[in-house]
């Protein structure tokens, strides 16, 4: 089974007049939020993983606890869990995974109807996850 790298990436550019102004644009700046390590069966496409993310982050929590003895359920409740904790907002159109599988990187954006793969983003900051990071949000009393 091969390890996948997943990192959300917020699209903080976003402008919201029409659907179409909500797509990713080259160009836009996006803060990386959450990334999460996997084992991913030899069938497992970028596309399936991002999917996975829009669905535990985005999906209300009680959706996901319904649905913890379902394959992968357990892992999409703690993830979707701790995403929450910290605060984050759902993942929407506008946003970016990078999906990696030892030094292949897959980008896509996510779209009203899916997602479409687009090249590195140029600009991008945040922070992965980490101990650290995890300890000041328990020591701020509130989320990132």
């Amino acid at each position: 089974m091969p390890l996948m790298h997943l990192r959300v990436l917020h699209n903080i550019d976003r402008r919201r007049t029409t659907s179409n102004d909500l797509k990713y644009a080259a160009g836009d700046r996006l803060a990386e939020v959450f990334d999460h390590h996997f084992s991913a069966d030899d069938n497992t496409t970028a596309e399936h993983a991002a999917e996975w993310a829009f669905l535990t982050f985005s999906a209300p929590i009680e959706r996901l606890e319904d649905h913890r003895e379902q394959g992968s359920g357990e892992v999409a409740f703690v993830v979707g869990c701790l995403y929450r904790l910290l605060g984050l907002r759902s993942l929407y159109i506008g946003d970016v995974v990078e999906v990696r599988t030892g030094q292949d990187s897959t980008w896509l954006a996510c779209d009203p109807k899916g997602w479409r793969r687009i090249g590195e983003p140029a600009v991008f900051d945040g922070e992965p996850l980490s101990a650290d990071r995890i300890y000041r949000a328990l020591a701020s009393g509130r989320p990132e």
